[in-house]
C-alpha cells in the first residue's frame, strides 16, 4: 500500500513540476536595460530574473531559443538565438555579462532586434513564434523614435512584452512597445522581479495561434490547468487511502489486542486453576 501511494505521489510530483515549463516552441529575445539609473547591483537582477525564467522552458533548435541583447547608449547583442542549445550553456553565458551604463535608447534596442535577432542566419525559424520581452527603469531618451520602433517590430509579427520597474516608467510609453496593453506588466523595483516570473511566463503562452501559425498554444496551456486539477484529486485520493489505511491497522490492532487479551485471561485462569493445591479430606475435616 505504501509502495502505491509512493508511486502515486512521483508522478503527480512530475506532472506538477513538468506543468511548469511553458509548453510553446518560440525564438525568444529579452531585451535587458542597461542605463546608468538601472545600476551595477539592479543589472545583476535583471540577469538572475532572465536566469530563473529561461529555466522555466524546453531548451533546443526544435524546442525554444533565445538571445539576450543589452541597451543603454549603444546596443550590446550578447549573443544569438542559435548560440546555446541547452540550459547549462545559456544560464553560464548570462553570468558573464557585463553591466555597460548609458543612456536610455529603447529605439535602438527596438530596431537592433526588428533588424537583425530574427534573421535565419542569427538562428531565427519562419515557423516559430516571435517574442521579445523588454525590461527597462525608465522612460527612453527619444519617445517618439521608440514609438516608431515599436510600431515597425509589431510589423514583424512579433510579440513584444515591456516589463516596466519603478516609478521611473512612463506606462503609456510600455503600452505601446507592447503589442498590446494586455502584455505590459509593472513591478515596484528591481526585487519584485522574482514575483512575475510566472505571470511573463503565462503571458507569452498566450500567443494567438496565427502568431505561431498554426500552433495551437491555448489548447496548450490547458494542459497545465488540467494537469494541477489531476494533482490535486491525485492528492485527495492519497490522503484518503492513507486515512483507510490507518483506520484498518487500527482496527485490527484493536480486534488483535482484544483477542491477545481475552486468551491471556483465559491462560491466566487455567494456569491459576492447575496451580491452586488440592486439599484432602482429611485437611478439608480438620
Amino acid at each position: 500500500m505504501w509502495m502505491f501511494t509512493f508511486l502515486i505521489s512521483t508522478v503527480l510530483l512530475h506532472f506538477a513540476e513538468q506543468s511548469t515549463y511553458c509548453p510553446i516552441k518560440a525564438d525568444i529575445v529579452l531585451l535587458i536595460d542597461s542605463s546608468g539609473s538601472v545600476g551595477k547591483s539592479n543589472f545583476q537582477k535583471q540577469i538572475d530574473f532572465v536566469k530563473d525564467f529561461v529555466n522555466r522552458f524546453s531548451i533546443g533548435s526544435t524546442k525554444n531559443q533565445f538571445s539576450v541583447v543589452t541597451f543603454a547608449t549603444a546596443v550590446n547583442n550578447e549573443f544569438w538565438l542559435n548560440k546555446y542549445m541547452n540550459k547549462q550553456g545559456l544560464v553560464n553565458a548570462l553570468k558573464n555579462i557585463t553591466y555597460i551604463e548609458g543612456y536610455t535608447n529603447t529605439h535602438l534596442a527596438l530596431d537592433f532586434v526588428r533588424q537583425n535577432s530574427f534573421l535565419s542566419a542569427n538562428g531565427g525559424r519562419p515557423n516559430f513564434g516571435k517574442i521579445v520581452i523588454i525590461l527597462t527603469d525608465g522612460k527612453s531618451n527619444n519617445q517618439s523614435a521608440t514609438k516608431k520602433a515599436a510600431g515597425d517590430l509589431h510589423l514583424l509579427r512579433a510579440q513584444v512584452i515591456s516589463v516596466g520597474i519603478g516609478s521611473g516608467t512612463d506606462i503609456l510609453e510600455l503600452e505601446k512597445i507592447a503589442s498590446d496593453k494586455q502584455y505590459v506588466v509593472h513591478v515596484e523595483n528591481f526585487d519584485a522581479l522574482k514575483t512575475i516570473e510566472t505571470k511573463i511566463q503565462y503571458v507569452a503562452c498566450q500567443q494567438t495561434s496565427d502568431t505561431l501559425q498554426g500552433t495551437d498554444l491555448h489548447s496548450s496551456c490547458k494542459i497545465d490547468f488540467w494537469i494541477w486539477i489531476l494533482v490535486g484529486f491525485g492528492s485527495c485520493l492519497i490522503l484518503g487511502l492513507m486515512f483507510k489505511l490507518c483506520w484498518f491497522t487500527n482496527l485490527n490492532f484493536s480486534t488483535e489486542e482484544r483477542n491477545k487479551r481475552k486468551v491471556s485471561s483465559t491462560w491466566n485462569k487455567e494456569k491459576m486453576t492447575t496451580n491452586r493445591p488440592t486439599k484432602t479430606r482429611k485437611e478439608l475435616d480438620f
